[in-house]
């Protein structure tokens, strides 16, 4: 950290359902010693700025609009317990951390939703069910398959208007904690709806798949606070940002299969 003006941490681990159902500690374990041995070291070097990327998974369960005041009201989703308590920790201690430099560092906290976009995690195995989607229909898998009804909802965010929300950060004095969203959830059919029909498949087969690791049912969250502190709002619409993930797969799709 010597001689760093700021930090954009965006290392860490992406635990996805099913890589929690297969290690429910490991990738949470990582996910706080990387974010915990940054922010120490930018803290201990009297860094200017730290900006970093934490969860959603912290916030509690529920059908509404989530805003950032209501992440440590109630419980997190059972099933992110562990991790919902982890980003929590995170942000206490970036908080921490900020009051406790006399005003030489700060820290904020973004809170980005389902992020998508080029160089994803393609995975099966271990991706998030977007780009797991959008290689099946690419590779015109048959019948695609969906795990569970497809009903749950996310609210998808592309990666360059994370990175655009990351940079108007850089302007934060002290702690503060952002959601980083596009302001509207879209379930899961309906995004394979708009994949099909970008890639010109509308009538492909579907397959709804029981008995695999789920998620939460419906997850959405407030754009509000970003917009008024920050003049963030999302600028890639749900089409444009299909499109372009499909493009650079068509492209790439060994580099990313690997």
């Amino acid at each position: 950290m010597d001689g760093v003006d700021f930090v954009l941490l965006f290392a860490g681990v992406v635990a996805t359902a099913p890589v929690l159902a297969r290690d429910p500690v490991g990738p949470v374990q990582d996910q706080m010693s990387v974010t915990t041995s940054v922010c120490e070291a930018a803290f201990r070097a009297r860094v200017s700025r730290v900006v970093f990327l934490s969860s959603t998974a912290g916030y509690p369960a529920g059908d509404g609009e989530l805003a950032e005041e209501q992440m440590f009201v109630g419980e997190p989703p059972p099933n992110w317990t562990y991790l919902g308590w982890a980003t929590r920790f995170l942000e206490v201690q970036a908080r921490y951390l900020a009051e406790s430099s006399d005003g030489q560092t700060s820290f904020v906290a973004l809170r980005p939703t389902m992020i998508y976009g080029p160089h994803d995690n393609f995975s099966f195995d271990d991706g998030h069910f977007l780009p797991a989607l959008l290689r099946r229909v690419v590779e015109r898998q048959d019948p695609i398959e969906v795990w569970g009804t497809g009903e749950e909802e996310r609210d998808l965010i592309h990666a360059s208007d994370v990175v655009d929300a990351c940079l108007l950060a850089l302007s934060i004095d002290g702690f503060d904690a952002f959601n980083v969203a596009a302001g509207q959830a879209h379930s899961v059919n309906g995004v394979l709806e708009h994949l099909l029909r970008l890639d010109g498949w509308p009538d492909a087969r579907v397959e709804h798949v029981a008995g695999r690791p789920r998620s939460v049912p419906k997850r959405s969250f407030s754009a509000l606070r970003a917009r008024q502190r920050l003049g963030f709002e999302a600028r890639v619409s749900l089409d444009a940002g299909l499109e372009d993930t499909l493009e650079w797969y068509r492209r790439n799709r060994e580099h990313a299969r690997a």
